[in-house]
């Protein structure tokens, strides 16, 4: 088998990695402009309940792009600039939100 069919056939678990890392991105987008309505409305309430969810979906989908990212780059014979794309924002979203958890541990005392 070939170096460009090998890769080919290997390049679907990057991808797959890549596209978490955006749909990362695209839900801490969404997330802005959710927070910003509650906030805007008053509904204070329902703010600590969204968070907690966006937060949630958002650390899932983060691991889950840094363990799909991991196993591209350790597959051999494969581009690997697809799923370290998807670790590193995977990994990037994780620290956001453990600073965010930080955060609220530091202001809510």
């Amino acid at each position: 088998m070939t170096d460009a069919a090998r890769s080919t056939s290997t390049q679907p678990i990057g991808i797959v990695a890549f596209v978490l890392g955006i749909v990362l991105v695209v839900v801490d987008f969404v997330n802005i402009f959710i927070t910003a309505s509650l906030i805007r409305a008053g509904d204070h309430a329902s703010l600590s309940t969204v968070s907690f969810i966006m937060a949630t979906i958002s650390v899932v989908l983060a691991l889950t792009a840094i363990a799909v990212g991991i196993v591209a780059c350790r597959r051999p014979g494969a581009t690997r600039v697809y799923g370290a794309i998807g670790t590193t924002v995977g990994a990037m979203v994780v620290l956001q939100q453990f600073g965010s958890l930080v955060y609220t541990l530091i202001v809510s005392s």
